[in-house]
This record gives structure tokens, sequence and C-alpha cells, in this order.
């Protein structure tokens, strides 16, 4: 399935290819064709990863890892992204 292709300010046309949903029709991966139908080498693919409660956890491509935990409201409570290449976690809380 493709969608959000289209030309804007001058910047060549991309497809975003959804090729991965899970059993509850959830995104789990996309990437995105360049104007010439190859795969766009200078936008990564993303993956993403969901909760029972259809919350997503962790969304990923090649340079960065980001992770989410929740409270009881399901409301985000810390956002924690690594950089590839680096072991440190970056994390930010919310009240």
């Amino acid at each position: 399935m493709n969608c959000c292709s289209g030309r804007d300010r001058g910047v060549p046309r991309q497809e975003k290819i959804i090729d991965i949903y899970d059993a509850r029709g959830r995104e789990k991966h996309h990437y995105w064709l360049a104007a010439n139908g190859a795969v766009d080498p200078a936008t990564p693919a993303i993956e993403q990863v969901w909760d029972d409660a259809n919350r997503m956890t962790r969304i990923l491509n090649n340079f960065s890892i980001i992770d989410y935990t929740y409270n009881e409201a399901g409301q985000v409570r810390t956002e924690g992204t690594t950089v590839t290449g680096d072991t440190a976690v970056r994390e930010v809380r919310y009240c």
C-alpha cells in the first residue's frame, strides 16, 4: 500500500510504501520510493512496535531508536532516544 505521494516546493516526488501491518492493522514498517521508482537511499525505512493497548512503544530507523513508556492513563511518561553508534539513552520525562 502506498500513500503520501506528492511534490512540494520543488522537492522531487516520493512515495511512502507501507509494507507490513500487524494483526490489528497497525503500521509496522514503511519505506520511501524516490521519483525514479527505486528505494530512496536518502530516506531510511521506519519500523514501529505497538503494545496490546494500541500504544507505540518503539519507533526506529537506521539512525536512532525512540522508546516510549506510558502511565496508567495512557499518556506518554518517558521518551528515550538512542542514536546509532552511541550507547547512551537521552530520556525526556513528562509530568
